[in-house]
């Protein structure tokens, strides 16, 4: 795309990325975009009610919108003030396409965007939706989603979720495009070794701490696993709704260690610290794409994920990384065992991981599909 082409990026979620100390996979899938769509060569205006330095936009394309109140009624005031905003950028900048993130609480706005839009093609990305919690939501949701040109899905099972919801009719309009990474922050000469010695081995996590992640198995892992390798050791990042349980639930266990959130700019970092990179899931986010996913494979670091449709298909069988079941501690500590007493087969899957990353997972990889199918279906016209 030219220099000239415009997206029109809109957050519209009061405290996007102070919410949970700005950790989490929404701060980088909005980042990862943004950069992508910078990288494609396409000029990106934002809108929000807070920005970001990792953003890297300058001040002109960054457009912030006050919430003066927490309030029912003050979020509305604010989607009101959004809506204005949108219109007016719209009148100034012509942009190609307008890409926004999907919010029930902006919902029954998005129809009005799209008016306002007219002929310019709306992208939504859809997450979560409001008739997952409740039932009676199924109206907002249809008559939000159906007025995008083109609906995003972060993996199959939520697309298919989604045309429960919207209906099957809709499919030609929507496409899955997984979360990624953004390669620029992974170092490429990471040290693979994987070893357990007297100073230790530590299994990493980093994410938001909540229920339903199947975050238990890890402490059910760390009772069993220290008999026989003391030396291994459960270190957790991240804060979250489930964070004081899990601490509780793990307040007897001295290879545990809980070490709260950190900025964004020190997860590459941290990654490298790790000797194992682990996730995990419940059947209830099974659906979900996990962005820890694709930072650890870029990481050059072994993994070990929990079995979910994505992982597996991404992972594929023992080649970039090992799967255990969800729900079973046991299952977990083999798979740990077999790093620990097999440092090469490690660092091999720590390999094949990065150099997948590389070709097949980057946000860059991601956008360009996007532009892609705009292109394909009419939708996206470029100089």
């Amino acid at each position: 795309m030219g220099q000239d082409d415009k997206c029109i990026y809109i957050l519209p979620v009061p405290h996007f990325f102070s919410q949970n100390n700005g950790v989490g996979g929404h701060v980088t899938h909005a980042l990862g975009i943004i950069h992508g769509l910078k990288r494609c060569g396409v000029h990106v205006e934002y809108i929000a009610h807070e920005t970001n330095s990792a953003l890297d936009l300058s001040q002109s394309q960054q457009n912030k919108v006050m919430l003066r109140s927490r309030s029912t009624f003050g979020r509305q005031v604010w989607n009101a003030k959004l809506t204005k905003k949108i219109h007016g950028l719209v009148d100034k900048c012509d942009p190609k396409f307008c890409y926004i993130r999907y919010s029930a609480g902006f919902a029954p706005w998005i129809p009005i965007v799209k008016k306002i839009l007219g002929d310019i093609p709306l992208v939504l990305e859809v997450n979560s939706f409001l008739s997952q919690r409740y039932r009676w939501g199924k109206f907002i949701d249809r008559l939000a989603i159906r007025s995008a040109d083109l609906m995003i899905s972060v993996s199959t099972k939520n697309k298919h979720e989604l045309l429960q919801v919207i209906g099957e009719h809709f499919a030609i309009h929507s496409i899955v495009l997984p979360n990624g990474v953004d390669l620029s922050r992974f170092s490429s000469t990471v040290e693979t070794s994987c070893s357990c010695t007297q100073k230790g081995f530590n299994i990493g996590y980093l994410g938001v701490l909540k229920e339903r992640y199947g975050l238990e198995v890890m402490l059910d892992a760390a009772r069993i696993i220290v008999h026989q390798y003391p030396e291994v050791v459960f270190n957790i990042y991240g804060e979250g709704p489930y964070s004081e349980a899990l601490q509780r639930r793990a307040v007897r266990q001295k290879n545990v260690v809980f070490h709260g959130p950190i900025p964004f700019d020190q997860v590459p970092p941290l990654y490298r610290s790790f000797d194992v990179c682990i996730n995990t899931a419940h059947p209830e986010t099974f659906q979900n794409s996990p962005i820890k996913l694709f930072e650890y494979m870029a990481s050059s670091k072994p993994i070990i994920h929990a079995d979910t449709p994505q992982a597996r298909e991404v992972l594929g069988n023992d080649k970039c990384g090992l799967l255990f079941k969800w729900d079973d501690p046991d299952d977990l500590v083999n798979k740990i065992i077999s790093l620990i007493e097999d440092p090469k087969f490690a660092s091999q899957l720590a390999y094949n991981a990065r150099q997948e990353a590389l070709r097949h997972h980057s946000w860059d990889c991601r956008v360009n599909v996007l532009l892609q199918v705009l292109k394909e279906r009419g939708l996206l016209v470029t100089k």
